[in-house]
């Protein structure tokens, strides 16, 4: 019903453009807060707005080893960076959006005065401060992005840009996006030059990394249970069914915090609704896929079917877009604009 519902609020472009302002503002501000959570590796006090008790050393704070000792991922005020990260690709969207838009605007001008007047006509116009301003806030989330130590959505946000950029010079957007394409490189740049002791070590992806096992160990428990359960075993029931029947024992799990919901979008559907509700689903987003690609002819096509292929990437490695309201209100977001448009 929420995906169906943002068509319909959704048929004026200047809506789609405005969502896209807020959502980048709420991606910046989120960023904010988990860079300096990261500086301070700590908490900063915003409980009230559902941030979470960092610890670094104990507890549930998940951490990373790097440099001899460990560092807190940054949460901001999401349940686990992975989410955090997730909703920082959206927004590192947003912002390449509304980069190409006013790209398009500040170049769009036929200046045939001269050089000096020209120049001045360039630098006095508003879109050429927007993009100023675009180009921070691209740097501020991705740096928020990195603090968040999350693969998962550090690959997502490779997939849609990858995406974005190849569509936008098919549809002939080849200079703003050459352009943004420069800032974005330019940017990680500097943020992986003043991080990479602490970033190179995360980034490298092995079997035997726990990350790694835990997942693959996650994913033949999911074909255990649909094996056993081809309709499904309830929504929601999966860690409650594993721990009924034991599959988490089976599978040499056998500490409760290791008893999680199977750290796959897809095979989570399958084991909880069964092989014809995850086909159904399947089927459902190739529709949608479809007529994305079909219809991408302009920016706002571009950016929603973007925003869809880092959702449906970020749900090969995880779980939350299923599970958590967050992340169910993030796929159902980039569903609902894919359908809009």
């Amino acid at each position: 019903m929420f995906a169906i519902t943002i068509p319909i609020v959704m048929r004026q472009k200047h809506v789609f453009n405005r969502t896209m302002v807020i959502i980048s503002l709420l991606a910046l501000l989120q960023a904010g807060v988990g860079i300096y959570q990261f500086g301070r590796q700590q908490s900063v006090g915003l409980g009230v707005l559902g941030e979470p008790q960092l610890v670094s050393y104990r507890g549930p704070t998940s951490t990373i080893p790097a440099d001899g000792g460990r560092f807190i991922r940054s949460y901001g005020t999401f349940p686990h960076p992975n989410i955090y990260g997730a909703f920082l690709v959206i927004g590192l969207l947003a912002m390449c959006y509304l980069y190409l838009l006013n790209d398009a605007v500040l170049y769009k001008w036929r200046y045939t005065k001269t050089v000096y007047e020209n120049f001045k006509l360039f630098i006095t116009n508003r879109s050429f401060y927007l993009r100023l301003l675009i180009s921070a806030g691209m740097f501020v989330i991705m740096l928020g992005l990195l603090t968040s130590f999350s693969r998962g959505a550090w690959l997502a946000g490779l997939t849609t840009i990858f995406v974005m950029v190849v569509l936008a010079i098919i549809r002939g957007y080849w200079k703003p996006t050459l352009r943004l394409l420069f800032v974005l490189i330019a940017e990680a740049f500097v943020i992986i030059s003043l991080l990479s002791p602490i970033i190179l070590p995360r980034a490298e992806l092995r079997i035997g990394q726990p990350a790694v096992d835990y997942r693959l160990t996650y994913n033949q428990m999911a074909f255990n249970i649909i094996e056993k359960n081809p309709f499904g075993v309830g929504i929601g029931n999966q860690v409650l069914y594993s721990v009924d029947t034991g599959i988490f024992r089976y599978f040499g799990l056998t500490k409760v915090w290791e008893w999680e919901p199977i750290h796959n979008l897809y095979l989570s559907i399958g084991s909880e609704i069964g092989l014809v509700g995850l086909l159904s689903f399947l089927g459902f987003l190739a529709i949608v896929l479809w007529h994305a690609v079909k219809h991408s002819s302009d920016l706002p096509e571009i950016a929603v079917l973007g925003l869809l292929v880092a959702m449906l990437t970020v749900g090969l490695f995880d779980h939350f877009l299923w599970t958590i309201q967050p992340g169910r209100l993030m796929l159902w977001l980039a569903i609902g604009l894919a359908l809009s448009h």
